[in-house]
């Protein structure tokens, strides 16, 4: 889905640089996590998963309110 709506927020000319960029934006941060995600919840959540999973949740729930900043160009 962030895809569809990407692809209608950006102009046809550059929407693969958009569509690149965009990828980095999901692949770098799932790295990231899984290289450190182990570390974060031993050291940050004295090793309760839970917590780092209400972290995520929160997290998700900022992604879901930001879709409605994104604005899309009308069809011509």
């Amino acid at each position: 889905m962030p895809y569809a709506i990407l692809s209608r927020a950006v102009e046809p000319r550059r929407m693969g640089v958009y569509m690149g960029i965009f990828n980095f934006t999901i692949t770098v941060p799932q790295i990231v996590i899984g290289l450190t995600g182990g570390a974060i919840v031993k050291y940050c959540f004295a090793s309760d998963a839970a917590d780092m999973l209400a972290l995520a949740g929160v997290f998700m729930l900022l992604a879901a309110v930001s879709v409605f900043l994104v604005k899309e160009h009308k069809a011509q």
